[in-house]
């Protein structure tokens, strides 16, 4: 891979096509397109298979095992639960097979390599007792943790968590009632142009952007586990 002269992206074909093509040229936007098709989309699957290893390749049975039958499923669930009183066995279906191969907190380790059952602060071993769906009781967890965060950045004097009711439309509000969040604002202070956004006489303040920056970066480090080396 090489960028040329005109400022396009030069790519050697490791095997030249049946046309006699050895090489491809992209533009830079169209390159950085075709690298951005290959990122996970968020929430999704860090890893790919493609090839034989591909979900729907002919030959993938071939080389990846069977998944055990149905009675060794069963049978080895019900093992699992005689032997350790502390796992519950996993919900079986009318057939008698698990509802889910690996439960949800196993799939968030597979995937997100985030293991909820290890103390990141002891590495003591954590059991879950309840999980919270409430629209209602995430978005005021949200909301204390916004707080926080930000008082550790700016002193707890200065987070105003009463502000005055606005008449102003957001979409914000519409991605709200479909995912819980947290709805901030940030000072842009008292000098010239510290009028309300939208407003003819608004001037951003340039000084602010290290202060917003360094909030979306504590809000990360707060809510998310450290990754392992």
């Amino acid at each position: 891979m090489s960028l040329r002269a005109d400022g396009k992206v030069q790519y050697a074909l490791k095997h030249a096509f049946r046309d006699g093509t050895t090489h491809v040229l992209f533009s830079p936007l169209d390159f950085m397109a075709k690298l951005a098709a290959l990122v996970p989309r968020p929430r999704h699957h860090l890893v790919r298979y493609h090839g034989v290893l591909a979900p729907n390749a002919g030959l993938r049975r071939d080389l990846v095992p069977a998944r055990p039958s149905r009675q060794n499923i069963c049978a080895a669930s019900l093992t699992a639960g005689a032997s350790d009183q502390s796992e519950p066995i996993r919900g079986l279906n009318q057939q008698g097979e698990p509802r889910a191969p690996l439960n949800w907190a196993e799939r968030l380790r597979r995937v997100f390599r985030v293991d909820i059952s290890n103390c990141p602060l002891c590495g003591g071993q954590l059991r879950v007792i309840g999980d919270v769906t409430d629209p209602t009781v995430i978005q005021r967890i949200l909301n204390h943790v916004a707080a926080q965060v930000a008082g550790k950045i700016v002193g707890a004097d200065n987070v105003n968590l009463n502000p005055k009711s606005v008449m102003g439309s957001e979409d914000f509000a519409f991605m709200l009632m479909e995912k819980p969040g947290s709805y901030i604002w940030i000072g842009n202070g008292d000098g010239e142009g510290s009028c309300m956004v939208h407003n003819p006489g608004y001037d951003f303040n340039d000084e602010i952007l290290s202060l917003g920056a360094t909030y979306w970066v504590r809000m990360v480090e707060e809510l998310l586990p450290p990754i392992e080396a």
